[in-house]
């Protein structure tokens, strides 16, 4: 029977090689993977492994399997355990059809970790040609934006304009929330509205058109096509803008849906 042995891992960020033989791991917190016949580049994310999910792994000659993660944990490691899933009763069961595979997207699985976040502002009654922007500072870990959303009255059109970097000084907090309200895990994400914002490099444009008349309170509603998301760097600074180019004064909500943590490739 092969030995199962607890390895400690570094943390920090840092490619450390586990083992050279395929087996089966568990990881008490969550972490990045690599198979490497040489030592990862540094910058390289790899893909994740959840903790505390067995993950099989097969590696080819003279491969070795590397894992990192932002602080240090442990990883438990039992050699040649991938041959193991044929004698698995539940693998067997599902190969005769007695025994299904729950699939679930992404989002569903963030929001049950504790992981899909959210913020939503609302700025009232932008003048024609006035701009109001908030910060979003991500701190140690990287963020993906699952979903933007600008709701709007009174405009006929909104500029939305995303920028990386520069400065954005004063503001006011706004509240982060987390779909998870039994076990949130704490945001890394800090957001403010109403500051000065200044300088940076714009990466994403997109202009929001109203369609027809906002009377009686009706409003209008711009998203980004669906699926597309962005993957924000750790310890970043962001700013977003919204210009309100035409029409009448408007009142406009923006909102913001995200994960924070390891990518998965």
């Amino acid at each position: 029977m092969a030995n199962t042995v607890m390895i400690p891992m570094p943390g920090g960020m840092v490619w450390a090689p586990l083992t050279a033989v395929s087996g089966r791991v568990t990881v008490s917190d969550s972490c990045y993977y690599c198979k490497a016949s040489d030592a990862p580049d540094p910058a390289l994310y790899g893909h994740r492994i959840d903790s505390d999910d067995p993950f099989d792994f097969l590696l080819a000659a003279g491969e070795t399997l590397y894992l990192k993660a932002p602080d240090a944990f442990r990883a438990t490691y039992t050699p040649g355990a991938f041959a193991l899933l044929g004698s698995d009763p539940w693998w067997a069961a599902m190969q005769t059809g007695n025994k299904a595979v729950l699939v679930q997207n992404y989002i569903e699985v963030n929001v049950k970790r504790g992981l899909q976040f959210y913020l939503r502002h609302l700025f009232p009654s932008v003048a024609i040609g006035a701009t109001v922007s908030l910060k979003f500072q991500t701190g140690a870990k990287p963020v993906v934006i699952k979903s933007r959303e600008v709701t709007f009255n009174g405009s006929s059109r909104i500029d939305y304009q995303a920028v990386e970097g520069g400065t954005y000084t004063g503001g006011t907090a706004i509240v982060i929330g987390n779909e998870n309200l039994i076990n949130p895990v704490a945001t890394t994400v800090i957001a403010t509205h109403s500051g000065t914002p200044a300088g940076g490099t714009s990466f994403r444009d997109k202009t929001i058109f109203g369609a027809g008349t906002p009377a009686g309170g009706g409003s209008r509603l711009g998203t980004d096509v669906l699926g597309r998301e962005t993957i924000l760097k750790p310890n970043t600074l962001y700013q977003v803008k919204l210009t309100n180019v035409a029409g009448a004064a408007a009142d406009i909500q923006f909102e913001f849906s995200w994960y924070e943590g390891a990518t998965d490739l």
